[in-house]
């Protein structure tokens, strides 16, 4: 295993740190500026990352592709390009206690992958806070997000369960379009305008319970 800390780079063309096709990789501490991707890892298995500050990006923080039960863990992520931290055809992830904020994508985006846990994170100011898309069995728990457009929108995933998350989205706080089987359970969701909580398109059996609902600007306040 080989353990990087105390990481200082700054002004990076390509991504501040880059590792592929590695297996118990560590990077922790330091900070990583001005690049276009903060840490890349591709391809990678049992690998962690925590207590880097990521700021001034102009693609992702960090960007997990095609891995596996990986930790991404107390980074505090700042004016990211695209998304704070982005999973792709990555799963058995955990990304957990990260700060992040900014995103024009999103704050935190699983695409296609299966099985990551999303938790204890703070999110701010990114156009969606968490995005999910066709990301199977995810658990999303106990997550503060605050999105410009949508607080957590979940797109054509299977088996997903938000839970226990506090939401607010400037449109809608929380969005399940086209999934199957979601559990939707003890959030809080609030929206500026159009919906607390909204299912769309081709949503079914979905459970829906005990989620305190409020749009701030209408009289539609109230419980599913």
């Amino acid at each position: 295993d080989i353990r990087l800390r105390e990481i200082e780079l700054a002004e990076c063309d390509d991504a501040g740190v880059a590792v592929r096709d590695s297996n118990g990789i560590t990077l922790e501490s330091g900070t990583i500026a001005r690049a276009s991707t903060g840490v890349r890892l591709e391809r990678v298995t049992g690998c962690e990352v925590s207590g880097l500050v990521l700021t001034e990006l102009k693609e992702a923080g960090i960007l997990l592709t095609q891995s596996l039960r990986s930790g991404i863990r107390g980074n505090t992520i700042q004016a990211p390009g695209e998304a704070g931290l982005r999973l792709a055809e990555s799963s058995e992830n955990a990304v957990t206690d990260n700060d992040i904020h900014g995103g024009t994508l999103a704050g935190i985006d699983l695409n296609a992958g299966d099985d990551n846990l999303v938790t204890e994170n703070v999110i701010r100011d990114a156009a969606i806070g968490i995005r999910l898309n066709e990301a199977d069995s995810a658990l999303v728990l106990r997550n503060t997000i605050a999105g410009q457009d949508v607080g957590l929108a979940l797109i054509g995933s299977v088996g997903c369960r938000i839970l226990q998350n506090r939401v607010a989205g400037g449109s809608v706080g929380i969005s399940v379009a086209s999934s199957v089987g979601a559990i939707v359970l003890h959030n809080s969701a609030q929206s500026r305008s159009v919906a607390g909580l909204a299912l769309l398109g081709d949503t079914r059996e979905a459970t829906v319970r005990r989620n305190d609902v409020m749009v701030v600007s209408a009289c539609d306040v109230g419980s599913t």
